[in-house]
């Protein structure tokens, strides 16, 4: 983090007393971490200061991975939806759609659980909780 600040100081997105400098800041990640910063800046001289800065710049991470966790568990959950539809309507399946089908299930339910792992909580365990029984009906599906 003294790495970050002393790169920031440099590139004059922040200044050393702590506070917004005049350049540009050019992507969302440099303005969180500025962010952090700037809402820590008066325990400067303090021991835990970077470690404050450090938690604060990173704390949205857990909610993101359990975002994109739905996200693959809705599209698990779609895949599943059409898998049973298309097995209901012909009775089997066959040629690129079954290819696509058998890829993409497993894919989706390795990046969500992926995801979810990466959450914190009782989240975490919900999720990975829906994407492996979503990966048990799926395969239940395709035997």
């Amino acid at each position: 983090m003294e790495f970050l600040e002393e790169m920031m100081i440099k590139s004059r997105r922040l200044n050393k007393d702590i506070t917004e400098g005049p350049a540009f800041v050019h992507s969302q990640a440099e303005r969180k971490l500025i962010d952090a910063f700037l809402s820590h800046h008066e325990k400067q001289g303090e021991e835990d200061f970077y470690l404050v800065v450090a938690l604060e710049w990173v704390k949205e991470k857990e909610k993101k991975s359990i975002h994109s966790s739905i996200f693959w568990a809705f599209l698990l959950f779609v895949l599943l939806i059409i898998t049973l539809g298309l097995t209901i309507a012909n009775g089997f399946m066959e040629g690129v759609v079954a290819i696509l089908l058998l890829a993409l299930g497993p894919l989706c339910a390795v990046f969500g659980l992926f995801n979810a792992f990466r959450g914190k909580g009782c989240m975490k365990v919900v999720m990975v909780g829906i994407h492996l029984f979503l990966l048990f009906l799926y395969t239940l599906l395709l035997i």
